[in-house]
Parts: structure tokens; sequence; C-alpha cells
């Protein structure tokens, strides 16, 4: 009987194992293992001119940032490196974020390392990392979502954090090694991740120390994936036109209205159905001009056509 119900309880956790593991896709993992930074990232500099970075044993550093302007004050002028991503849209999910600091056992370093999230109008939904704004303090922890944040004093002069941004339904969850920071609600839909370099250079006297990332990676909820919340056919992982009006009949593989905004287009139908898995040939002044495929609902378009001179459409069904 305790053996039956050893193998019954064994197999329980196996079966959940698998399907937790079957539910949770990644869609960006950067684990900075190679010699070349990936061109999938855009990289940015404000108030500064270049950075001191390499990439050593899947860890991307940064020993140095160059600013453009000296801070005589507390004027908030940080020389910031940015390195951005754009991703297909996602509600639920969980970012990974692992990262390190060192500020040389001084206070004079004045360095941030945080990984941002925004929906797909540029607006933040969280950001979190390392923060160490002044000269006469040590680094703390970062929390933000939306508008608000919590900041948490004390870290070390050196130190390493692994951190997790995840969603669920409305919720969105901030931990630290484990241990939750911040909570709060936010239903955008995240659509881009920004990692953030930042030095504040004050009279000369501060300077950055060292910041390093070895892991981001970001996974989506497979089920939460499948919505479609504006109905149009297309998922919203891969949904670019979001809210597309329930009055659009059609939309392309995108989920975005067809441009009828082209020369020539139109929609070919046989008995009230799209024709497909066929093509659209222009002629114009006796000369083939253009072709066309014909999409899943048998839409064609052209964009150059001589306005002053007659054309002809012809339409061509492929063979089977």
């Amino acid at each position: 009987m305790t053996k039956n119900l050893f193998a019954k309880l064994l197999f329980f956790l196996i079966t959940l194992m698998f399907i937790s593991k079957a539910f949770c896709l990644t869609t960006l993992e950067e684990d900075f293992n190679s010699d070349t930074l990936s061109s999938n990232w855009v990289l940015l500099f404000d108030n500064a001119t270049k950075w001191d970075y390499e990439l050593s044993n899947s860890n991307l550093v940064v020993k140095d940032i160059i600013p453009v302007t000296v801070n005589p004050t507390d004027q908030r002028q940080w020389s910031t490196v940015t390195l951005s991503q754009e991703i297909p849209p996602l509600n639920d999910f969980n970012l990974f974020f692992n990262f390190s600091w060192d500020s040389e056992n001084s206070k004079k370093a004045m360095q941030n390392l945080q990984i941002a999230l925004f929906d797909n109008d540029n607006k933040q939904i969280a950001r979190v990392g390392y923060y160490d704004a002044w000269v006469g303090d040590t680094g703390e922890k970062y929390a933000q979502i939306g508008s608000s944040y919590k900041r948490f004093r004390g870290l070390p002069h050196k130190g390493s954090a692994k951190v997790c941004v995840h969603r669920n339904e409305d919720t969105v969850n901030i931990s630290w090694e484990d241990v939750t920071l911040f909570e709060n609600v936010n239903t955008s839909s995240f659509c881009k991740v920004v990692l953030y370099y930042q030095f504040y250079s004050y009279r000369g006297i501060s300077f950055l120390g060292t910041l390093s990332v070895d892991l981001i990676k970001i996974e989506y909820n497979e089920i939460s994936a499948c919505i479609d919340t504006d109905f149009d056919g297309v998922i919203d992982l891969w949904d670019k036109c979001p809210n597309t009006s329930k009055n659009n009949l059609y939309v392309d593989k995108y989920g975005c209205p067809p441009n009828f905004n082209s020369a020539v287009s139109g929609i070919i139908n046989m008995k009230g159905q799209p024709i497909t898995n066929s093509s659209a040939m222009l002629i114009q002044s006796g000369e083939i001009h253009q072709n066309s495929d014909v999409d899943i609902h048998g839409r064609f378009k052209f964009d150059k056509v001589a306005e002053e001179k007659p054309f002809s459409v012809i339409l061509r069904k492929k063979s089977e």
C-alpha cells in the first residue's frame, strides 16, 4: 500500500513538472556568452561619449562611462548607456535579471545598474536593480512599478543579485533573491526591455566602479500567449496592432488592417470566398509592370502605377 502511494505521488510530481515546463516558454535569453554584443540590442548614449566594456566569462562588464557633463552640484545629469530590445507583447511573464556591482570599497562610486520593462506606448511598467546615487552612501535595492517605487538601503560595496519581475493577470511582483521587494497592479502589455548602465560624474571625485550583467531571461505563460484580445484572429503575442477595430474585416499576419493606400489594390472572391493560392499581374503599356501574391484573404496590391496610362490586372491561380 505504501509503495503504491509513493509511486502515485512520484508520478504526480513528474507530471506536474512536465506541465509547468510545457506552459513556460522563453522569448528572450541573453547570457552574453559571445565575443561580440548581439545585434539585437539597440545601443544608445545619453550625456555620454563612450563606454569601456568587455564581454568576459558570460558577463557584460562595464568599467567606465565617459560623461559629457561633469556635475558641479546635484543636478541629476546622469551619464547613461542603454541597451534595448523589443519583444512580442506579453501579459503574464517572468523576467530574470542576474547582475553584480563593485564600488572598490569606496562610497565615492556613483553607479546604477537597472533593467526596465516598457509597454507599446513607451510607458514604464516596472524597473529594478542596483542604485547608488551619492558619494556619501553605499548602494541600495531599487524597485519600481508604474510611478511608485521603493528603495532599500544597506547594500555592501561589492555584491551580486538575482532578481525577478513576475506578472500574473494584473499583479506585478518584484523579488530580490526570492524575497518580495514590491508588488503593485499594472495591466499594460510588456513590449520592450531596456538595460541601464549609469554613472554620475560629480566634481571629478566620483567614479563608476564596475557593473556586470550575466543573464537576462524572459519567459511567458503559454496559455496567456494564446489570448486574442481584439478578436482579429492574431494572438496578442504577435499582434502589432493590439486594438484593431471590430469593423476591420481583414488584418494581415501582424494583426494590422491592410494598407489600401497603394496605387492599385483589391480583394478577389469567388462564390463569397476569397481566392487564395494565386498571384496577380498588373499589365501596363503592353508590358508586365508588377506581380503581387494574393494573401489568404484574397488581397493584392501594386505600389507603382503610372496614373496617366491604362492598365489591366490578371489573376493567375496556381496549380494545386
